[in-house]
């Protein structure tokens, strides 16, 4: 009997029709980063008959216009062919909810989910944390609410929850196998890490239960879901490099990431004479792990304050503070992690790019009594250049600032008075590197007169001592396809028992996360005295 075959649905399709484009939109990268080393290759020819003329500058921006037209219209393409996966994937969802019901299992339908961005404001609004306060901890009562109620939308919640979960886990999953078939900037996809190949269902990432690591997320302690999503900061310094890392869904039940790399290398040498001896060298295997550990934050609320609050804001205040504070703890981590404890399944902390030899980095000292910004566009050349010798790659290359350090350099003049950072303004030409318009307090800045961006992060330390200093900031470029950071959800929990003597609730928020970098050659990090304070030409300002 001949074997039963399977016809691809429509959906199928639709992802091996995304595969195709993804495909395509990456080799169209590859074949424009090419044509740009070339371009940055003459342009920087020591022969002067070799740099490019007017023509042929003028050329090459007309290319690169065309490059940005038809990589838009690609991703915008691409976008589309989300939206009707989306719509199949939906489809399909329902279909099987339907066929639940006809089975006569339980199911939520779509009405509008219990707690949303429209119906917790105002007095009257719908509260998540009320509710759970009320609910869970003895002798709280509400005027605009009663225990029932609240119980009640609560156990509704914890249904909606019952299938939102899964469809987020399953998303979350999803998204993370897909990431591994996602072309990074290099053209390649997170597949080809494992270099003795394992397959295609090779996935880097550990599954494994530990006891008393469980994820804890039902359907009580999920905050509403537009909740996480409603980022609004406080004047805190914002989540930057992290931002600019790989970033992956940290799967449920996962509790370490562990990548297979390559140790010692073969070798290939000549054969000596005929039918003598062929160099012969062995390789070896080791691994690149990152257990992931758990950030966490806690507010107490005054009983009044929930009540009482004006417009009911309460729930926002809480949660938008704590993941503002979130936000910024793991940019922190990621930067500048001691790495206590790292390898522990449970508790320590992560190991962060600052200092060089946590993952092995490039270290770059600068050395300087007297910095100016002409001597620091050689440190970050420098920074670039032992990334390039060691890691035989440059794509992606940012460089990361403490803000204090950009806005220095960014004001610095040449010793014929002139700025060394242009705006984009103006046409600048011949200028050591250039800053954005539209002038940002963090984030993308500039770039480098090598065309590598600079990002400003106040995370970034400020009391490194390398070199007999004190009080210096440092310098971070990497290769940040090869930065890899796993989050999961945002979880809560709400207790009332440590502050029962002063009718007050504890709200705490907390997450898994995890992070690694493929190679400690994708990082360059520079510090020494060079990087003291910086004053500038008046000696009394103090950046």
């Amino acid at each position: 009997m001949p074997p039963t075959t399977t016809e691809p649905t429509l959906l199928d399709k639709l992802y091996e029709q995304r595969t195709t484009m993804v495909d395509a939109w990456s080799e169209l990268v590859a074949a424009r980063e090419t044509e740009r080393a070339s371009f940055e290759e003459r342009r920087n020819s020591a022969d002067e008959a070799q740099r490019p003329d007017e023509a042929a500058i003028e050329l090459y921006r007309s290319a690169e216009a065309a490059f940005k037209a038809d990589s838009d219209q690609r991703k915008a393409e691409i976008s589309e062919q989300d939206l009707r996966i989306a719509d199949q994937e939906d489809i399909v969802r329902r279909r099987a909810e339907a066929a639940k019901a006809h089975r006569g299992v339980p199911v939520v339908t779509s009405e509008p989910l219990t707690y949303r961005r429209d119906n917790g404001r105002g007095m009257e609004g719908i509260s998540y944390y009320r509710d759970l306060a009320i609910t869970q901890v003895e002798g709280v009562t509400f005027a605009t609410t009663t225990r029932d109620q609240s119980l009640a939308r609560l156990t509704r919640h914890a249904q909606e929850m019952d299938v939102e979960i899964p469809r987020r886990v399953e998303a979350a999953q999803a998204r993370a196998r897909a990431a591994l078939d996602t072309p990074d900037s290099r053209g390649g996809s997170l597949r080809g890490i494992n270099p003795f190949h394992q397959g295609a269902n090779y996935n880097p990432v550990e599954q494994r239960v530990e006891p008393g690591r469980t994820d804890g997320y039902g359907g009580y302690f999920v905050p509403p879901l537009w909740i996480p999503e409603e980022y609004i900061p406080g004047l805190r310094a914002h989540s930057v490099a992290a931002d600019l890392c790989r970033q992956l869904d940290l799967p449920p039940g996962t509790d370490s990431i562990n990548i297979p790399k390559l140790a010692n290398l073969t070798a290939v040498g000549y054969q000596t004479a005929d039918n003598s001896g062929v160099l012969s060298q062995d390789w070896s295997d080791t691994f690149v792990q990152a257990n992931v550990k758990t950030a966490a934050g806690q507010s107490d609320v005054a009983l009044q304050l929930l009540e009482q609050s004006p417009n009911g804001i309460t729930d926002e205040v809480i949660t938008t503070d704590l993941m503002a504070a979130y936000n910024q703890f793991v940019d922190q981590q990621v930067i500048a992690g001691d790495g206590v404890g790292t390898g522990q399944l449970a508790g320590g902390h992560i190991q962060g790019l600052y200092p060089a030899n946590n993952w092995g980095a490039n270290a770059v000292t600068y050395t300087d009594g007297s910095p100016t910004g002409q001597h620091f566009v050689s440190v970050l050349g420098v920074m670039a250049s032992q990334i390039a010798r060691n890691r035989f790659d440059l794509a992606n290359l940012k460089f990361v600032l403490n803000g204090r350090r950009w806005f220095w350099y960014a004001t610095s003049l040449d010793t014929n008075g002139r700025p060394l950072v242009n705006s984009q303004e103006g046409s600048p030409y011949n200028i050591p590197a250039e800053m954005l318009a539209e002038l940002p307090a963090e984030g993308l800045s500039g770039t480098t007169n090598f065309g590598a961006p600079v990002y400003v992060d106040d995370n970034v330390p400020t009391n490194d001592t390398s070199g007999g200093g004190s009080s210096q900031d440092v310098a971070i470029a990497a290769l940040w396809d090869d930065m890899w950071l796993f989050k999961g959800d945002l979880r809560t929990a709400v207790y009332r028992e440590v502050l029962s003597g002063s009718l007050g609730v504890r709200f705490q928020v907390y997450n898994y996360f995890a992070f690694l970098a493929r190679y400690g050659q994708s990082i360059a990090i520079a510090t020494g005295s060079g990087f003291a304070a910086p004053q500038g030409s008046v000696s009394t300002l103090l950046f």
